[in-house]
């Protein structure tokens, strides 16, 4: 069921925060449809990024991921699996898909408690740091980052949260506050 929340997203280009709405269990289509703006946009910002000898995709790490299909996976999943977008400007600018049963913790003190899995995040390109001098709307990674921390304590897990990074965004999940636990031995689990 689609459920929204009002948050504010710090849009730097007009150096003012507006409002946005975070939105879990958008229509699978939405996310497709969002995928395949931000494919577009990095169609066409493909000069921009061949002038300075970077690949579209590397700016941009999560650009290949099949968010549509993600999606249609959560919806059948009998509430295993949940999604969730930040919208402003009527535009999709972040994406989250999350596994809230079946996944145990990682870290020693909590090893063999229940938490939620964070599947995928990532943020439309022109929000991303490695694709952009200047990022539009700072804050949506942040705000479904807070929403999943939020999904694990409604879910009486305690705010337990796992994930396994992206290589170039290590630093950002331990400057809010995770613990990098290295490499997994079994990321398939």
């Amino acid at each position: 069921m689609t459920e929204k929340f009002d948050i504010e997203v710090y849009d730097k280009w007009r150096d003012v925060y507006v409002d946005a709405v975070l939105i879990k269990e958008p229509p699978a289509d939405e996310m497709a449809n969002a995928k395949a703006h931000w494919d577009n946009w990095l169609s066409y910002a493909g000069g921009f990024y061949q002038h300075y000898a970077i690949k579209p995709h590397a700016a941009v790490p999560h650009g290949h991921w099949p968010w549509g299909d993600y999606a249609l996976h959560a919806a059948k999943s009998g509430g295993a699996a949940e999604t969730y977008t930040v919208v402003c400007d009527d535009m999709t600018q972040a994406m989250m898909v999350l596994t809230v049963a079946g996944w145990d913790c990682r870290l020693p003190t909590q090893k063999g408690f229940a938490g939620v899995y964070l599947d995928l995040i990532g943020t439309a390109p022109w929000n991303t740091r490695s694709a952009v001098p200047v990022p539009r709307y700072t804050g949506v990674g942040s705000a479904l980052m807070a929403r999943a921390v939020m999904v694990s304590k409604e879910m009486g897990m305690k705010g337990r949260l796992g994930l396994h990074a992206l290589p170039g965004a290590s630093t950002w999940y331990t400057q809010i506050g995770m613990v990098s636990l290295g490499p997994d031995p079994d990321p398939q689990k």
